[in-house]
C-alpha cells in the first residue's frame, strides 16, 4: 500500500509540473516522519483548489496509513503528505 502512495504522490508530481510548468518538488525526512512537499512555483491556481477525484483519493490513501495530507491554493498551489517513517 505504501509503494500505491508513493506512485500516486509521483504521478501528482508529473501531471503538477505539466499543467502548472512548476520546477520544484521533493521528499524529506523529520522527526520520524516522512514529508512529501509538492509547491507550484508556476501558474498560480485560477481559482481555490476543491478535493475531488485524485485528490480525495490520495487523500483517503495517505490518512489510512496514519499519515496526513495539507492543500493550498492561495498564493499558490501546496500539497504536502506526511507519513509515519516505517524504519524510525
Amino acid at each position: 500500500m505504501f509503494i500505491i502512495l508513493v506512485e500516486r504522490f509521483i504521478k501528482l508530481m508529473y501531471n503538477i509540473q505539466r499543467t502548472c510548468r512548476s520546477e520544484e518538488s521533493g521528499i524529506g525526512q523529520e522527526e520520524g516522519n516522512l514529508r512529501f512537499p509538492l509547491e507550484n512555483n508556476g501558474r498560480a491556481p485560477a481559482q481555490p483548489i476543491r478535493e475531488s477525484g485524485g485528490l480525495l483519493s490520495l487523500r483517503a490513501l495517505t490518512e489510512s496509513k496514519g499519515g496526513s495530507m495539507a492543500v493550498e491554493s492561495d498564493p499558490a498551489f501546496r500539497l504536502t503528505i506526511v507519513l509515519p517513517d516505517r524504519d524510525a
